[in-house]
């Protein structure tokens, strides 16, 4: 029968296998889903961007390792589409009906590339372009992507498309707040427009952001594409009231037609009823410049025939270097005892390089929104 060993033998083992353990390094935590994202990204860029979808991205294409990285973060999740954050966004997709349903492995993957827009503990932002090779439709995808604190997928949003009717691009604020802007049609059949601010919570999750003025009115970048810096800033819109009486009774459009548009100077773009008795009346001026109006009709009307109109308008000049400009269709949504007025705008830059050598179109838009507020027979900056 063996003896057993004394005490203080076992104490002294016990504590020398403590005191080893306390000086043994501690085991490197393990590696969650999205640290290969952060190898494979490009550094962050500074903001903030405007028409994502026009630009060029710095930064190489993801190699074999990094699209393998990113599969595996993205998995098998659709991408999703304005509409799932926003319902104001349903007859958009509806008019359009592209990209439900897009994921990884529908578009190519061949020439992806990764951007961090963010990365902290609680959350990691990134954008993944994805140039799939087409010529028109479906040649390029924007999407912003979220990962939470367990470094897997939280949220997606496909921020930049274009397809056969439609046409959405973003502006960047800061990596965590940004806007969405997306123009439908065919030809010369205008459909419906959408824009909408959105923010990304501490947890990665995004959500609509109904206060996002400063998105919806972000600027064209300082420097546009084939512009010098010194000839690129542009002209801030400037704000008029007046009073005028039209021939005509209240909201007879040929009438304010005629009295608005008749020298020539401003060329009717549209004209058409808004809320219960304003009328919205948009005419566009030089190159890329418009002019929005609002008339309504003023309480006292002293001549039988004729219509006594408030006109709030604001002129809004088009950047030097623009090409051209195609306003979209007018948003009205009633605030209070006022409105909320959108109207996005495209603007045409030359692009820079080889257009048949790129297979790139010669121009390249970026997009403006611009949002004011109608109250009191006045036109004021959104958020004023």
């Amino acid at each position: 029968m063996p003896a057993c060993p004394r005490p203080g033998w076992a104490i002294a083992v016990l504590s020398a296998l403590a005191l080893a353990a306390c000086e043994r390094p501690a085991a490197p935590a393990a590696a969650t889903p999205a640290d290969c994202l952060a190898r494979a990204a490009a550094d962050p860029p500074v903001l903030p961007w405007t028409s994502l979808h026009a630009r060029e991205l710095t930064g190489a294409p993801l190699d074999a390792s990094g699209r393998a990285c990113v599969s595996g973060v993205l998995g098998t999740r659709t991408f999703a589409v304005p509409q799932a954050y926003d319902a104001s966004h349903a007859p958009v997709q509806t008019f359009h009906g592209e990209d439900a349903g897009l994921r990884l492995g529908a578009p190519a993957f061949e020439h992806g590339q990764l951007v961090r827009l963010e990365t902290a503990a609680e959350r990691g932002i990134w954008l993944l372009r994805i140039d799939s090779g087409g010529k028109i439709e479906g040649g390029r995808y924007d999407l912003l992507f979220t990962t939470g604190t367990d470094g897997r997928l939280r949220d997606t949003l496909l921020i930049g498309a274009d397809g056969t009717r439609y046409r959405r691009d973003a502006n960047l604020l800061r990596a965590d707040r940004f806007a969405v802007i997306e123009q439908t049609g065919l030809d010369e059949a205008q459909g419906p427009t959408y824009a909408a601010a959105f923010t990304i919570g501490p947890d990665g999750r995004i959500a609509l952001d109904p206060s996002g003025s400063a998105e919806l009115r972000a600027a064209l970048p300082a420097t546009t594409a084939g512009a010098d810096a010194s000839d690129a800033a542009d002209e801030e819109p400037e704000f008029a009231q007046s009073i005028e009486e039209i021939d005509g009774a209240p909201g007879d459009l040929a009438a304010i037609r005629r009295a608005l548009f008749a020298d020539g100077s401003v060329v009717e773009a549209s004209v058409a009823a808004a809320g219960a008795h304003a009328v919205l009346a948009l005419g566009s001026s030089g190159i890329a410049g418009f002019v929005l109006s609002v008339l309504e009709p003023t309480d006292a009307q002293p001549t039988t025939g004729r219509t006594v109109y408030r006109i709030a308008s604001v002129t809004i000049p088009g950047p030097s270097r623009a090409l051209g400009a195609t306003a979209g269709a007018i948003g009205w949504e009633p605030a209070g005892h006022g409105a909320l007025i959108t109207l996005p705008i495209d603007y045409a830059f030359e692009r820079p390089g080889d257009a048949e050598r790129t297979g790139r179109p010669e121009s390249e838009i970026l997009t403006r929104v611009l949002r004011v507020r109608y109250a009191d027979g006045q036109l004021h900056r959104a958020g004023h």
